[in-house]
């Protein structure tokens, strides 16, 4: 539920996403629980999808990773690192494949006169970003500096219930998805999960 909740904080989202389709197992701990040890969730949102793992059969962590249009943004730990995509312009090239020769260079031709190269010192290539959390820094104190103040207050917290239940039922959607070999959808106006 925490990544989730992440990934709904980070993106600016406070709903339920429409569908999740699951797929996992128990492939370590064959002790008697029923729960995987590995699940695997595909979420989709009206603008958005998400690919959520949860392995307890490996300390490697929790990376999250934001693949946008104009750059990856990475979080691991405490350190988030932003690297951008090149959005210039390209001629296809890859559907020109099977195109005759005279064709595909007739197309880069109008192509590069439509898209003239950029003057020398017009270009530049943007570098990765690196941030990093001061060293004393807990997000596990802030969270719950955040709560404790929200009840001394009265002030609202930063996830407040309906933002905590909406992760909660992504997450049972999840396990709906997994328990009954199917997607799982999100009935709003019901307020109930289908299958």
């Amino acid at each position: 539920m925490h990544l989730l909740s992440g990934i709904h904080f980070i993106t600016g989202t406070n709903e339920v996403a429409n569908r999740a389709q699951s797929s996992g197992g128990l492939f370590r701990w064959k002790d008697g629980r029923d729960f995987p040890d590995l699940i695997e969730t595909l979420y989709d949102y009206p603008n958005f999808r998400v690919a959520l793992r949860c392995n307890l059969n490996n300390a490697g962590g929790e990376p999250i990773k934001f693949h946008g249009t104009k750059g990856t943004m990475e979080i691991i730990g405490q350190t988030l690192t932003f690297a951008p995509q090149d959005i210039s312009p390209k001629p296809e090239k890859y559907s020109t494949i099977g195109w005759p020769a005279r064709l595909r260079k007739e197309y880069l031709a109008q192509w590069k006169a439509e898209h003239p190269e950029p003057e020398p010192l017009d270009y530049h290539a943007d570098e990765a970003e690196i941030f990093t959390a001061p060293e004393a820094y807990s997000d596990v104190a802030a969270h719950e500096d955040n709560f404790f103040n929200a009840v001394r207050t009265r002030k609202p917290t930063v996830e407040n219930e309906e933002f905590g239940n909406h992760a909660a039922i992504g997450c049972h959607l999840a396990n709906y998805a997994y328990f009954n070999n199917r997607i799982a959808t999100w009935d709003a106006q019901a307020k109930t999960i289908r299958g």
